[in-house]
């Protein structure tokens, strides 16, 4: 977690993007949201928005990475 700087966020959690071609990808991605979610509990974040975490260059499954 880092701090916003000039995005309209205070914080910006950071993430890697399972691939879609290890054996457990699903598991991994809904781990890595797991995280992001426990993360902003500890710092009493009230308000976060996620992206559709892994989508893109690691492509998977867009019906996967909306959970």
């Amino acid at each position: 977690m880092c701090p916003g700087h000039g995005f309209p966020a205070r914080h910006v959690i950071h993430v890697n993007s399972p691939s879609w071609k290890s054996q457990n990808s699903v598991q991994q991605l809904e781990t890595a949201v797991v995280n992001i979610l426990k993360l902003a509990d500890d710092k009493q974040l009230r308000v976060i928005a996620l992206p559709s975490i892994s989508s893109g260059q690691s492509v998977i499954d867009v019906n996967c990475s909306v959970l």
